[in-house]
């Protein structure tokens, strides 16, 4: 069956140009033409889905969201979960460890992927947690789940303070052929429920300071560069930050970055209006 899909806006970040207004031709799953403007030949061959007002482009990944199931389901499950992504635009979500029993062995991490395979709605695939309950004192056993094909792992947005236990995770998960998602802010200066600065001020709300974030990243890509590892800085909001990933990039570390759209979206005036919405992790910023 050919189909068309016309009247939207057409994205490829992978290639090289400008987004446009215009048409794209199925065979079946392939694409077999595209064009600009509407679609003007042999409709009478095709099923023709006007998509005005729609974005058309390579299907979403979340790599660290919340299903909160096992042990939560009254906050989100799988399918309420797999449900709101599939309707987004979304085809792969990676969900944290933040689950009771916490994802850290090949049991709990099995039975998320298995639930997700059930509910049928894109792939949902399991962080494992960087220590054992996320309690930072023992190492999960990476091996066995690298070998189970669990391939990715978190600090579920928790500050480890011993440096040197996040490096043994750094090495021993490279070694095994893992990926470390990563997340949150050095604590003693983080913590807060709202940007440090003038905002935060006249409200009297205590507040999280950027430095935070930026240094908690300058280990992390530190232990990136002594252990080989590869990367990915989940929900980056600061400029400095932003700075240390490029050098990162520059210097050849394979590390990888994302911000949370409510950063793209809002600054740290939004929390003026005491709309508990605005009152995210990280927090919004200044311009």
């Amino acid at each position: 069956m050919r189909y068309v899909i016309e009247n939207c806006l057409i994205a490829e970040p992978k290639l090289d140009f400008e987004p446009y207004f215009g048409f794209l031709v199925f065979e079946g799953e392939k694409i077999v033409g595209t064009g600009k403007g509407r679609f003007k030949g042999g409709k009478e061959f095709a099923k023709v889905i006007d998509a005005k007002g729609f974005l058309l482009c390579p299907s979403f990944v979340d790599v660290y969201a919340d299903f909160c199931e096992p042990g939560f389901e009254w906050r989100e499950d799988i399918r309420s979960g797999s449900l709101c992504a599939s309707s987004s635009g979304f085809t792969t979500v990676f969900v944290k460890p933040t689950t009771e029993p916490v994802c850290d062995r090949i049991e709990v991490a099995q039975a998320i992927f298995e639930k997700g395979k059930a509910v049928g709605l894109l792939d949902v695939l399991p962080l494992v947690g960087m220590s054992v309950g996320l309690r930072q004192e023992a190492m999960p056993e990476l091996g066995q789940l690298s070998l189970a094909g669990f391939r990715w792992v978190t600090n579920a947005d928790i500050w480890h303070k011993d440096i040197g236990f996040q490096r043994r995770v750094f090495e021993y998960a490279t070694n095994f052929g893992m990926s470390l998602v990563l997340c949150g802010e050095e604590n003693s200066l983080g913590g807060g429920v709202a940007h440090e600065g003038f905002v935060s001020t006249i409200l009297g709300l205590d507040g999280s300071n950027k430095k935070a974030e930026t240094i908690a990243l300058f280990v992390w890509l530190n232990l990136c560069k002594i252990a080989g590892a590869r990367v990915h800085l989940a929900k980056v909001s600061t400029a400095e930050a932003i700075k240390l990933i490029r050098e990162a990039k520059e210097e050849g570390l394979d590390v990888a970055a994302s911000c949370a759209v409510m950063n793209l979206s809002f600054n740290e005036e939004s929390v003026l209006s005491l709309d508990t919405s605005f009152k995210v992790k990280p927090c919004l910023r200044s311009e």
